[in-house]
C-alpha cells in the first residue's frame, strides 16, 4: 500500500489504487515461485556424445530464500542435486538428474532474502521423451538437496517442496 499521498506521488497513489480496486489485471504476471527460470519457453539443441546424441540446453535460473531460515544446498565443487521434469499422466516424470558425487564440500548457504543464480544444462536421452512432448507439455526443475540447518537431532529437514520447485515451462525439441 502507499504511504505518502502528498503532492503528485500522492496523486500517482491514488490513481494506482484506482487502478487495482476497479479489478484490472496488469500487463504483466507476476510468478511467485521462489525458484524462477529466466524464461517460460526453451529450444533444445542436439549434442554429440561418444555414447550417441542427446538433447541439451541451458536454462538459467534463480532463487530467492523467502522461508526466514538459511538455506544449504549439499555442494560437490559446485553442484548439487537438481532434475529436470515432465508433466506426464497428471503427474511429473524425473527425465533429467545433475551429476552428484559423494566427495561432498563445505554446503552451499543461501541466507533469507537472498538471491542465487544459476543454470540447469540437463542432457536428455531422446529415448526418455516418450512420448515426444508436445508445444504445450509443462516442464519444470526440483531441488531435492536444499535443506535447512541441522535440528537438534542431527537430521537435516528439506525446505518446503514448493520453494523447491521451480515455475512450468516448455522445451522445444530441435528443428530437424
Amino acid at each position: 500500500m502507499c504511504r505518502n499521498r502528498m503532492g503528485p506521488r500522492g496523486a500517482l497513489c491514488a490513481a494506482a489504487t484506482v487502478f487495482w480496486a476497479s479489478g484490472c489485471e496488469s500487463p504483466t504476471k507476476v510468478d511467485t515461485h521462489a525458484l524462477l527460470t529466466d524464461g517460460t519457453h526453451f529450444q533444445l539443441r542436439v549434442a554429440r556424445l561418444s555414447q550417441g546424441e542427446v538433447y541439451a540446453a541451458d536454462i538459467p535460473y534463480t532463487f530467492t530464500n523467502r522461508t526466514g531460515s538459511m538455506v544449504f544446498l549439499y555442494n560437490c565443487h559446485g553442484g548439487f542435486d537438481r532434475r529436470l521434469e515432465m508433466q506426464h499422466a497428471g503427474g511429473w516424470k524425473e527425465i533429467w538428474s545433475s551429476a552428484f558425487c559423494l566427495l561432498l564440500h563445505s554446503d552451499i548457504a543461501i541466507k533469507p532474502d537472498e538471491v542465487y543464480a544459476d543454470t540447469a544444462s540437463p542432457l536428455i536421452s531422446p529415448d526418455t521423451l516418450v512420448p515426444p512432448p508436445h508445444a504445450s507439455t509443462q516442464f519444470r526443475i526440483v531441488w531435492h538437496a536444499a535443506h535447512f540447518a541441522e535440528g537438534e537431532d542431527g537430521g537435516k529437514e528439506l525446505i518446503p517442496l514448493e520453494e523447491r520447485v521451480s515455475n512450468p515451462f516448455t522445451l522445444a525439441l530441435p528443428r530437424e
